[in-house]
């Protein structure tokens, strides 16, 4: 799983040069227009779109007042396109719905969970420039893909 640390950023100055190699830029910069959007989903509507849905989905955990949310948003949707009818991906505000952070054990933003018939069956934790965070749902989707055959709902 990616966990991003501060010690990760070591000996990158912004704007430099191994910074553009990474597809790190500013957070300055994370105001990135994107035409692709991934729905939000909340405390009203997470039972029916997280808990009971057939295929895998991805929840990015984010908040406004959060950078490096701000960063890796137009990241997690730019990828929405390429998961279409493999992988469900939606965005939850934690300010708005802090009962499911919690529900779901989020310790740090961004967070990412894949979650199976409302289980949780991987995370990532922190930024990471979109080949990263493409190959980690890769990962994911691949190794958990017998998931929905042998998995049973998860009860609130």
């Amino acid at each position: 799983m990616g966990v991003w640390r501060e010690s990760d950023t070591a000996g990158y100055k912004q704007g430099s040069d191994s910074e553009k190699e990474l597809g790190w830029s500013s957070c300055q910069d994370a105001r990135v227009e994107v035409t692709v959007t991934v729905a939000d989903v909340g405390s009203r509507d997470w039972e029916q779109v997280v808990g009971k849905s057939e295929k895998p989905v991805a929840v990015e955990f984010w908040a406004p007042w959060c950078p490096w949310c701000r960063k890796l948003m137009p990241e997690f949707e730019a990828l929405s396109p390429e998961y279409e009818g493999r992988l469900k991906m939606f965005k939850l505000n934690t300010e708005e719905n802090p009962e499911i952070a919690i529900r779901y054990g989020v310790m740090g933003l961004p967070t990412i969970k894949m979650l199976c018939q409302g289980r949780v069956v991987g995370e990532v934790v922190g930024y990471m420039p979109r080949p990263r965070l493409n190959a980690e749902l890769d990962r994911l989707l691949q190794s958990h893909k017998e998931c929905l055959q042998s998995s049973s709902p998860m009860r609130p």
